[in-house]
């Protein structure tokens, strides 16, 4: 009997590990992360991709053709990086590809907070403001490429198309983001990128889909 109670506690824990690494610890994988062994690791699943295709291609047909930004706006942004006219530029540009009035739209930037979301989307009267808290310096293009995310965020939202579960919805937005032409910035905006902090070497990245995701959602794209 005590055999048997022992075996019973056992596979009870084993299974307790088990549904912790399923239902949390993978979803803590597949956060963005701050260097580290995982910082390769996104979002890549096919079943998740291929079903936020189909929703995407449901509601707005065809994909859009590709998204590049313009020399004017990238000239400025080497030079300046945080300048908010060129982002407004690029969000207006980013909108105007969807098809969506550029002038409804207004960026501005603020010094990357702890615990603040790097981008959000709020009412402001008639105006949407798209807040960005970012240290853009060292990744232009990830700055880029979390504004196209917002973006699209707020645009599948007004056209009425959200999914309740949080790891759903921003695997379907950055599959978006892809499918509405930008995936050359979201693919450079969201590779992981190597910088020194503090005097040490340091490995980074944002975003859900990680670049094997999105070249699968481009691969897909192609073939339809």
């Amino acid at each position: 009997m005590l055999f048997t109670d022992t075996k019973r506690t056992i596979l009870t824990l084993i299974g307790a590990v088990v549904l912790f690494y399923v239902f949390v610890g993978r979803k803590l994988l597949e956060k963005p992360v701050d260097g580290g062994k995982n910082v390769w690791q996104g979002i890549s699943d096919p079943e998740l991709i291929d079903e936020a295709l189909r929703k995407l291609a449901s509601s707005f047909g065809a994909p859009l053709p590709a998204f590049l930004v313009p020399a004017t706006i990238m000239n400025i942004l080497e030079r300046e990086p945080g300048s908010e006219y060129a982002l407004n530029l690029f969000l207006q540009e980013v909108a105007g590809h969807c098809g969506y009035n550029r002038e409804k739209l207004v960026l501005r930037m603020f010094p990357a907070k702890e615990k603040t979301p790097p981008g959000r989307i709020s009412k402001l009267g008639s105006t949407f403001l798209m807040e960005l808290h970012m240290d853009n310096g060292e990744n232009i293009y990830g700055v880029l490429a979390v504004i196209v995310h917002e973006f699209c965020h707020f645009y599948l939202d007004s056209s009425g198309i959200e999914l309740v579960n949080t790891r759903e919805n921003e695997i379907l937005t950055d599959t978006a983001s892809v499918y509405f032409g930008f995936g050359q910035v979201m693919r450079e905006g969201y590779r992981p990128k190597f910088s020194v902090r503090d005097g040490q070497n340091t490995w980074s990245r944002i975003g859900y889909l990680d670049v094997k995701g999105i070249d699968y959602v481009s691969e897909k794209i192609g073939m339809m």
